[in-house]
């Protein structure tokens, strides 16, 4: 017989002939088929908690370590309510997400709160500028790891506060504007983890803080919204380029826009999402830079105005933001943007509504949101994970 030949075995018969016996395809059919399993759906994800800080934080920064767990530094931790005066700290903190708890690390070199968190290329984190409750700094430190500890680096340039900080392909970290005692700054500066030390870099276009930046894929980096110092909410964009050290203007926003969110995304467009507008009425729009064309394209509608919310990259490509200010005070509600669809969806309510909190994307895929501003103006201590 040869490769390939099929052997057909027809039933039993009882007569003396050897006919075929008539068969019926779909009764067969029938009787052999195997009932498919029932798949429970995926249960959509939730917000649980996630144990508390050892104190309160505000305005503070929380960075993914290399190693997946999350440095927790700084930040407003109180407020004299007859003075207004808010205290600002140096303690620091680590998320461990195998054991699901805070623990205390080294101490930063000065308390300070709104500053800016870069992890650095050899998974150091460069925190630099910010206030001390009383001026702007125009100090920097780098936290270790693997010491757990904080060390100066070499002076800043400026004092900034609401600054931008972007991680450049050669290692370096671009700092742009931000306020320092009276204006806000259209300088820049480089930090060299080399070195240890701030050069100073091209300035650009316009003086503006508040405003939010991304690292592109061919290398430069993109500014975008802010304000100025007379608190003129600004559309102007503008493309930093380390080959030349030169800030240039690109296409600007439809919208003016100060303490929006932005991230680049998987795709390489850049989202800037929410924010305020010159009258300091929240956002409920959100648009994509395409550095392939040098232009915006409006997105559609958020589900609700925000601003000074966090924004984190999932895995999926898509892009969540989490609390913030908006038309209900400081927000529980969490939105998923989908860079597909170019639209926004509804989520999951976190347990406890937060402004001015900070958000991670684990390494397991699940968000951890930490501290914040409630709605009775409290400082808080919680975190809480979003996922499966």
């Amino acid at each position: 017989m040869g490769a390939g030949a099929v052997v057909v075995v027809l039933p039993h018969s009882t007569s003396s002939t050897s006919a075929p016996v008539a068969t019926n395809p779909s009764a067969a059919a029938s009787r052999s088929a195997t009932p498919k399993p029932t798949i429970a759906p995926t249960p959509a994800p939730t917000f649980t908690a996630a144990g508390d800080m050892a104190q309160p934080r505000s305005s503070f920064t929380a960075t993914l370590l290399t190693d997946g767990r999350v440095l927790v530094a700084g930040g407003f931790i109180a407020r004299d309510a007859a003075t207004k005066k808010d205290t600002v700290t140096n303690t620091a903190e680590i998320y461990d997400p195998a054991t699901g708890k805070f623990t205390a690390t080294g101490k930063m070199t000065s308390p300070r709160a709104k500053q800016v968190a870069t992890l650095l290329a050899d998974g150091r984190v460069l925190i630099s500028g910010g206030t001390n409750g009383s001026y702007r700094l125009g100090t920097a430190e780098v936290y270790d790891p693997v010491k757990g500890k904080f060390t100066a680096t070499g002076a800043m340039r400026a004092s900034r506060v609401e600054h931008t900080a972007t991680l450049l392909p050669s290692g370096k970290v671009l700092l742009a504007g931000g306020w320092d005692s009276t204006t806000h700054l259209a300088t820049a500066e480089l930090y060299d983890p080399a070195t240890n030390k701030f050069t100073a870099t091209g300035a650009m276009l316009v003086g503006r803080g508040e405003s939010v930046a991304g690292l592109l894929p061919d290398g430069t980096v993109i500014i975008a919204g802010g304000a100025t110092t007379d608190k003129t909410a600004l559309t102007e964009a503008e493309i930093y380029n380390p080959a030349t050290g030169k800030f240039t203007a690109t296409a600007a926003m439809s919208l003016q826009r100060q303490y929006s969110s932005g991230v680049v995304m998987a795709d390489g467009r850049f989202l800037v999402a929410g924010g305020f507008d010159k009258d300091f009425f929240t956002e409920d729009s959100a648009e994509v830079y395409d550095p392939a064309k040098g232009i915006w394209t409006d997105t559609g509608s958020m589900i609700e105005a925000k601003a000074s919310n966090a924004i984190v990259l999932l895995p999926s490509g898509s892009v969540a933001l989490v609390g913030g200010f908006g038309a209900t005070y400081d927000q529980s509600a969490t939105q998923i943007f989908d860079p597909v669809t170019m639209t926004f969806s509804p989520e999951a309510e976190m347990i406890t509504s937060r402004e001015y909190c900070e958000a991670v994307t684990l390494k397991d895929g699940r968000i951890l949101v930490v501290g914040g501003t409630s709605s009775t103006a409290t400082i808080l201590k919680s975190a809480e994970l979003f996922g499966n």
